[in-house]
């Protein structure tokens, strides 16, 4: 979908700013690279804002959980307002004979603006050798219980 920027907004029919959200853009997608290549430096750059698919101007550093979020102007007839959620989830990482354990943060928040939800992405960036062949497994362990809607 194409949002209007609030700082520029569109004013006459043939206004046609640069859209300020690429959602749309698969993941592989040349636009993207643009927050993980260093074409001057020839390098790939492992950064937490790597699946970040929102215009620079949307993508925030971490909200704390239970922060408060309104946002005016989506819906018709209110706006929508919820908090991050407080859950904590955490990944236990077999791979091969090591044994690690890591929390993992709410990366991406996705508001469902017309059915009054949203939910959280979570990642955890983290390197690790790769062996073929080798044992791997996850195990995601969830606390607390996300609200079930959005209020108002």
């Amino acid at each position: 979908p194409n949002l209007e920027d609030p700082d520029h907004p569109i004013e006459k029919w043939n206004d046609a700013p640069d859209p300020l959200c690429w959602a749309t853009m698969p993941l592989t997608s040349s636009l993207h690279a643009q927050r993980t290549v260093n074409t001057q430096e020839q390098s790939f750059l492992l950064s937490e804002h790597m699946y970040a698919r929102a215009h620079p101007s949307l993508v925030f550093n971490r909200l704390p959980k239970d922060t408060p979020i309104t946002i005016r102007g989506v819906h018709p007839d209110k706006p929508l307002s919820f908090q991050v959620p407080d859950l904590s989830v955490t990944a236990d990482f077999l791979l091969d004979n090591r044994h690690v354990c890591k929390q993992l943060a709410c990366d991406t928040l996705v508001i469902l603006a017309e059915e009054f939800r949203f939910y959280c992405v979570y990642r955890l960036l983290f390197n690790y050798l790769f062996e073929p062949g080798g044992n791997r497994a996850v195990r995601l362990t969830v606390e607390n219980q996300p609200p079930d809607s959005i209020g108002t």
